[in-house]
C-alpha cells in the first residue's frame, strides 16, 4: 500500500549528500592496539523544490542495541528514536530511516535496560542525522535506478562434503 501510494504522489526531488559526526560508539573488545570506533555518519537527503524534505538515509556503524541485549520489548532501539527525531525536526517531517552498517564490534557507549537512558543517547545520535540531512550538498547529475537477475548455481553437499570444508575454513 504504501509503495502504491508513493507512486501515486511521485514529485522532483533533488538528492544531497553529507558526512556527519557522532561518537556514541565503543569497540565491545577488551582494548587492545586494534580497537577502533568509526564516527562517521553518512546521510542521504532527497528535498522538494521548495527545499523541503521528503526523505533522509542515514548509516552509522553501531549495533543498535542500546536497551541491551537481555531487553525483550520490541523496539526499534536507537535507530528509531534518532530517525523519529529527525522526522519530527526536518521541514517536511520526512521519511527518515538510520541502518546501522559495518558495525562490526561497535556498540553503544552506554547500554542499559533503561529506556530513557537508551533515548538520551539515541537523540544525539538524531541530532547528528538533522545537522548532516542540512548540511548536504546536491548531488551533480541524474539518479536512476537499474534492476538486473542473475541466475547462480546453486552447489548443493553432501554432510560429509559439508563437514570436510567446514574443517579445512577452521584450521
Amino acid at each position: 500500500e504504501a509503495a502504491v501510494s508513493a507512486a501515486g504522489q511521485a514529485e522532483p526531488v533533488t538528492a544531497g549528500y553529507a558526512e556527519g559526526r557522532a561518537e556514541l560508539t565503543r569497540d565491545r573488545r577488551r582494548p587492545s592496539p586494534h580497537a577502533h570506533t568509526d564516527p562517521r555518519l553518512p546521510v542521504i537527503g532527497l528535498r522538494r523544490t521548495d527545499r523541503t524534505f521528503v526523505a533522509v538515509l542515514g548509516n552509522y556503524a553501531m549495533h543498535n542495541l542500546g536497551l541491551g541485549s537481555s531487553c525483550r520489548l520490541i523496539s526499534a532501539d536507537m535507530d528509531g528514536v534518532a530517525a523519529e527525531y529527525a522526522r519530527a525536526r526536518l521541514a517536511g517531517k520526512p521519511v527518515s530511516l538510520m541502518t546501522a552498517g559495518a558495525g562490526g564490534n561497535l556498540d553503544p557507549r552506554c547500554i542499559s535496560g533503561d529506556t530513557a537512558v537508551m533515548e538520551r543517547q539515541a537523540r544525539k545520535l538524531g541530532k547528528a542525522l538533522v545537522a548532516a540531512a542540512r548540511a548536504g550538498r546536491r548531488c551533480p547529475g541524474t539518479l536512476r535506478s537499474a534492476l538486473a537477475t542473475l541466475r547462480l548455481p546453486l552447489m548443493a553437499m553432501s554432510r560429509r562434503e559439508l563437514l570436510a570444508e567446514y574443517g579445512r575454513s577452521i584450521g
